[in-house]
């Protein structure tokens, strides 16, 4: 039962097959993450499913952009979405980068507010939107036409809206829990993943 949007009465949700492609989307700690200038702290505070397993995405102590990316391998001519659940820290903002040449338009992000649950500077091209999780967690999404057959996805904790470059000082960042990449227009729900990716059958109503 789907009670999204604050809804007191529900419907029944109804999903099609979907598999999300990253193969860890709660332990950032891996050589899927590439981090120049940033550090992933696994449980450092309760995630929205309730468990105290989200991380701490926190810039280290350089002067300089301050970043993690994952290549993901895509089908030219399909749509991708890119979600991510945030919350404020020491910096209230993040920004998500569907980033290169693999993408159509190329490099497309959006920035968030996490504190507030608003969007700051976003680009034209893409679909993106934010949905309020409870104890100040955000599901954050982004879609985009894959252009290519890899593509890279760029996540940035900031201390301000569109800030990727700046001094960091070791210890501020925001907090992060269950990325998730799948073939589609549009998200569905949260599929965890363990080291492979998985798959999550269609929905099917028999008797409605």
């Amino acid at each position: 039962l789907d009670y999204s949007g604050g809804a007191s009465c529900p419907s029944l949700l109804l999903e099609p097959q979907r598999s999300n492609l990253i193969t860890h989307s709660e332990y950032f700690e891996t050589s899927e993450w590439t981090t120049p200038n940033v550090v992933f702290e696994t449980n450092k505070a309760i995630s929205p499913d309730g468990e105290f397993n989200a991380t701490k995405f926190k810039a280290n102590s350089a002067n300089s952009t301050h970043w993690a990316s994952t290549d993901l391998t895509l089908t030219s001519g399909q749509d991708y979405t890119f979600k991510l659940y945030v919350k404020s820290a020491e910096y209230d903002w993040v920004q998500i980068a569907l980033f290169g040449t693999g993408w159509v338009g190329s490099t497309k992000k959006i920035n968030f507010n996490a504190s507030t649950g608003e969007f700051g500077t976003t680009d034209t091209g893409i679909t993106f939107d934010s949905n309020p999780m409870g104890n100040g967690w955000h599901e954050v999404i982004i879609t985009n036409e894959a252009a290519s057959t890899s593509g890279v996805v760029r996540v940035y904790p900031m201390p301000s809206d569109n800030a990727t470059s700046y001094q960091g000082d070791g210890a501020s960042g925001i907090y992060i829990y269950g990325a998730q990449f799948e073939q589609g227009s549009y998200p569905t729900s949260y599929i965890p993943t363990y080291g492979t990716s998985q798959t999550r059958s269609f929905d099917n109503c028999t008797i409605g």
